[in-house]
């Protein structure tokens, strides 16, 4: 079962009513135990989520401990009670202009996948940017079975020498680990910002790459490309779907054995 995303919801009291029903069997005694575990009446939670009545800051934090919010999860969470309860426009003004920056940082790939092991300086990135292939031989490095340089080299279309220079530059930068002989994987994860640079480079290489198998992309495998129009409210709801679906993955991914190598790319945008 998928958590809620507390982002979603614009008021706290949507969130709670949302939380109880998505529970199992509809949250059928869901009040009571939520009840209990904030140390109120289960008679003052319903006044809480019929508008009634608020949430204090202490019986909101106790929510978070209930429902394992993150630590940014229950700021956001916080907020919105504190907003509900503010008690002049000003203070109002203030906390919407919070949840609004919050908001958005959760929208923000680099949040949803975790933190990044290796942090890569300009120079390396615009060496470590420049082809595909580097990615390709840290992913090939991550396989139970890694091959060998000579079938790295032959899988990639690579020269020996080339190969070896690219090994020893990531070797080198901690990119990758040698072992009995054989190179892996050094940092579990490397992630361009969006702002970078070099993103437009990272996305350009792997699309060029998928570009050139087209025209002999197997039956497991997806290639989709549909253009279509639809309102602001939904466009927001459809990539949240792709932000939820890049998180699950990265997640299955992270606990998965190197069986296989695999490329994903996403892409949602304006068309015009």
């Amino acid at each position: 079962m998928n958590k809620l995303q507390i982002w979603q919801f614009n008021d706290y009291r949507d969130y709670l009513k949302a939380f109880v029903q998505y529970q199992p069997n509809g949250g059928r005694g869901q009040a009571s135990k939520i009840s209990n575990s904030l140390g109120i009446h289960t008679t003052l939670f319903s006044q809480i989520l019929n508008g009634h009545r608020d949430l204090t800051l202490e019986q909101a934090s106790l929510f978070c401990d209930y429902d394992s919010m993150s630590e940014a999860e229950s700021d956001l969470f916080l907020n919105m009670v504190s907003l509900s309860r503010a008690g002049n426009e000003s203070l109002r003004k203030k906390l919407r202009h919070q949840i609004e920056e919050q908001k958005a940082s959760f929208s923000e790939v680099r949040k949803r996948i975790g933190s990044v092991s290796k942090k890569l300086t300009s120079y390396e990135q615009s060496v470590f940017y420049s082809s595909w292939k580097y990615s390709a031989i840290r992913m090939l490095a991550s396989l139970d079975k890694v091959p060998d340089l000579n079938e790295m080299a032959q899988m990639l279309g690579l020269t020996r020498q080339r190969l070896t220079e690219m090994v020893d530059f990531m070797l080198e930068k901690g990119l990758l680990v040698e072992e009995k002989g054989r190179v892996k994987m050094g940092h579990a994860k490397t992630h361009v910002d969006a702002k970078s640079q070099w993103a437009t480079r990272h996305h350009t290489n792997w699309r060029t790459r998928n570009l050139t198998r087209l025209e002999v992309i197997a039956d497991h495998e997806i290639c989709f490309t549909v253009p279509f129009s639809c309102t602001k409210e939904d466009y927001k709801k459809i990539r949240e779907i792709f932000l939820q679906a890049i998180e699950q993955a990265s997640k299955i991914v992270g606990n998965s054995d190197g069986e296989e190598t695999h490329v994903l790319c996403m892409d949602l945008f304006d068309m015009i």
